[in-house]
């Protein structure tokens, strides 16, 4: 599973040598965990890489709907702290 999370995937070899994890047991570990890896993310590049124009649409959408959020947040932040000062 270390191959699906970025930062134990960068830490997974010295993560398995300070436990001790014998070579050959890592090395096969690591081996399987590479192959599922690399399918999963070619599986999904070819399922999703045929719906770009979509996902892309969709992608702008949210996009859209993530910043008016975030500057909903920023303004009552702003509403907050400008209230606590002139209160």
């Amino acid at each position: 599973m270390g191959r699906f999370i970025a930062i134990l995937r960068t830490y997974s070899a010295l993560l398995a040598g300070l436990a001790r994890l014998p070579y050959p047991r890592f090395l096969l570990w690591n081996a399987a965990g590479g192959c599922l890896w690399a399918l999963t993310f070619g599986w999904l590049g070819a399922t999703f890489g045929s719906q770009w124009s979509l996902i892309a649409r969709w992608a702008r959408h949210v996009g859209v709907l993530i910043l008016g959020l975030l500057v909903l947040v920023g303004v009552a932040v702003l509403l907050g702290w400008y209230r606590r000062e002139h209160a």
